[in-house]
């Protein structure tokens, strides 16, 4: 076999990446809470990088202070300082919650007993986990009714029952909802929520025999209430996803808002940028303090230009989604029109992989 060496010439385009144009790509597409962790990261490791606080009055000196307590008063708070560190703290439970009113309150004995075995047995929600009927002795059914109503009558409102939308009726309820409207109340709530939330108006007004207006009075009654109040004394922590862009529809009109209260203010320590001055004077003997100065300062500098420049894309996409489904928005599912990304992309001219 001949091996015969030859030269040849090939025309390829290639699009090379700098650090600074990734980490922008990579801001741009994350997440929220996830931008917060990163900007919370940049803010430990880089010391140049600071939130752009407003400055406060300093406390005054310790000395000042103390020279205005008494011997005796210092005394006495310093007991009650150290009382404080030593107290067991102990949070306060639905079921704590709802057997302490149960025991301010004057009530037949045996009521109390079943009271106290329905408590135990709700959930964090404040609904039954089992079935009230399948927990008590037979002897103990003739006082559920009793103690179901008085469970009910207790704060926060909406306990003791089987599931939400029993409890947004016994809220609406306490609250003074009676009659015709108490009746239309319970019919929204156990028949057509699916319907108003596929914007089904006209349905759900036929169903009810009520008028538009009633409707949304009643609607907007429900959306006071709350579905689960036993989670008010529930120390879960829930994670929740926190919008980047809201739309809302404000006196007949859509409000676009990029969610940036989320995110700190940042910027660059003044101190270092006095402190880099003061090193150019002598630029040979604080060569290495200069570079790691500069190095630090541009990454904070390039941190802070791309949170500002997701921020401005994120508005353009929310115009442009604002412009083609403002029907959506304005009048519910039914009106949404078919838009993809390729379509965003172009508007905002940026990349569609960015969107």
């Amino acid at each position: 076999m001949e091996l015969n060496s030859a030269l040849s010439l090939q025309q390829k385009q290639q699009l090379k990446l700098n650090t600074k144009m990734l980490q922008s790509l990579q801001l741009m597409t994350l997440p929220l809470s996830e931008l917060q962790t990163t900007i919370n990261e940049a803010l430990e490791t880089n010391p140049t990088l600071v939130l752009n606080a407003p400055k406060h009055a300093s406390s005054p000196s310790y000395d000042r202070v103390s020279d205005r307590v008494s011997a005796q008063g210092y005394e006495a708070s310093a007991n009650f300082n150290e009382w404080m560190e030593n107290a067991v703290f102990q949070e306060v439970t639905l079921q704590d919650h709802l057997n302490e009113q149960l025991g301010c309150t004057r009530v037949n004995s045996k009521v109390e007993t079943v009271a106290r075995i329905l408590i135990s047995n709700l959930d964090k929600k404040g609904f039954h986990t089992s079935p009230p009927s399948s927990i008590l002795k037979p002897e103990q059914m003739p006082f559920l009714q009793d103690a179901l109503t008085l469970i009910q009558s207790f704060d926060p409102i909406g306990v003791g029952v089987t599931n939400y939308k029993e409890s947004l009726i016994v809220q609406a309820r306490a609250l003074g909802i009676k009659g015709e409207e108490e009746i239309a109340f319970c019919g929204l709530v156990n028949n057509e929520l699916e319907k108003m939330r596929a914007g089904k108006k006209t349905e759900v007004t036929k169903d009810l025999n009520i008028e538009e207006e009633d409707l949304d009075a009643l609607y907007e009654f429900l959306q006071s209430l709350t579905p689960y109040p036993g989670l008010k004394y529930s120390s879960d922590l829930d994670e929740y996803i926190i919008p980047d862009l809201s739309i809302k529809k404000e006196k007949g009109q859509l409000i676009l808002r990029v969610n940036t209260s989320a995110l700190p203010l940042l910027t660059i320590d003044p101190s270092y940028q006095e402190m880099e001055a003061e090193l150019k004077e002598d630029k040979k003997q604080n060569k290495e303090a200069l570079e790691y100065l500069k190095t630090q300062m541009g990454q904070a500098n390039d941190l802070i230009q791309q949170v500002e420049l997701r921020n401005t894309t994120l508005e353009k996409v929310g115009v442009v989604l604002l412009d083609k489904q403002r029907d959506y928005f304005m009048y519910g599912p039914q009106f949404i029109h078919p838009l993809i990304l390729k379509d965003v992309a172009e508007i905002v001219q940026v990349h569609e992989t960015t969107i």
